[in-house]
């Protein structure tokens, strides 16, 4: 099983087994998992070698008022393991003049067929719930294979927020595993700061396209 930040987990049997007895939100995380719903996996410099960080954003409504809430789980608690929601998914769910500026988002690139969405909108999407506030923007992961790609693709995010009115915020994925906030790259930095599911660091640009030798995925094989 291969997974980044981001990604969506599942848990089979969340009564079973241990990683959060002694959380202070343990009913609350069961009831989570029991509901289907997933938690998000998290970079963490802390969890040991067949662990995973997990996370939970409760809803701004709920009696944990939009609380975060994270946890490391041995991997074997895993039932699955999936990347987060596409653009195309999640834009006809969005409520109101969101649901035009994203579908007028999709309409702008044939590329955004491959962006995926975190954050605010993956949640109200899988929950149903009111995570949007008047503030919130759209949080986009962006692969890209190559600079000249990522820049191309890019350029499509600054003409919709000026067209649109609509903020969005999120990351490039690059080949090697890593990801960089889009702002960042689109502002021609020649070092990034990147995120990988165990580490952040600075590293060169014309690096990061390159090198596949230090990837931030994880490869396991859950029971």
């Amino acid at each position: 099983m291969i997974f980044n930040r981001h990604y969506l987990a599942r848990l089979e049997n969340p009564r079973e087994g241990h990683g959060f007895e002694t959380h202070p939100h343990r009913g609350a995380i069961i009831d989570w998992f029991e509901r289907r719903l997933p938690a998000v996996v998290c970079r963490s410099e802390s969890q040991g070698s067949g662990e995973v960080t997990l996370g939970i954003h409760f809803p701004p409504g709920g009696y944990l008022r939009g609380e975060r809430v994270s946890f490391i789980l041995p991997l074997s608690r895993l039932a699955s393991v999936i990347p987060p929601p596409l653009l195309a998914e999640v834009a006809p769910r969005a409520p109101g003049a969101w649901r035009d500026a994203l579908g007028r988002l999709l309409a702008m690139s044939p590329a955004c067929a491959e962006w995926r969405v975190y954050g605010s909108h993956m949640w109200r999407a899988l929950t149903g719930e009111q995570y949007l506030r008047d503030t919130s923007d759209i949080d986009l992961l962006i692969p890209a294979a190559t600079a000249v790609a990522a820049e191309s693709v890019l350029e499509v995010i600054p003409r919709w927020e000026r067209s649109s009115g609509f903020r969005a915020d999120g990351e490039v994925i690059f080949p090697c595993g890593g990801a960089a906030a889009w702002r960042e790259l689109l502002g021609g930095n020649r070092m990034l700061l990147v995120k990988s599911l165990c580490a952040v660091g600075l590293r060169p640009r014309e690096e990061v396209f390159h090198d596949t030798t230090r990837s931030g995925a994880a490869s396991a094989h859950p029971a």
